[in-house]
């Protein structure tokens, strides 16, 4: 039977508003019920642009989501386009659990 999974995300550097263009560092990590940190069976995340397109890695097969340690992981991502962003975690398995953000990238002023 599934345990749920607390996904706690953050962002480096933390803020919600970011610029266009910037590269930014987005982090998950997951705790079990007892707040151990733990691996998911399956992890993937999935990176939805301003124009609605949707990008998902999965981690073991894209080399994008990264694992820093034992229930710690990362991506980086490219905010190529002014708009909103959302960036969804999703673990599934043994521990499952879902975590998701909206980013905003102020679109340039220059032509």
């Amino acid at each position: 039977m599934a345990e749920p999974l607390n996904l706690s995300t953050f962002l480096s550097p933390q803020r919600t508003t970011y610029d266009e263009g910037q590269l930014i560092r987005h982090f998950a990590d997951a705790y079990d019920v007892a707040k151990a940190k733990v691996d998911p069976t399956v992890l993937q995340v999935t990176i939805q642009a301003p124009d609605y397109t949707q990008t998902t890695y999965i981690f073991g097969t894209d080399a994008e989501l990264v694992k820093d340690d034992v229930g710690q992981y990362h991506v980086d991502i490219s905010l190529n386009a002014g708009g909103i962003w959302i960036v969804r975690w999703e673990a599934g398995g043994t521990h499952q659990g879902i975590s998701e953000r909206k980013i905003t990238a102020d679109p340039s002023d220059l032509a």
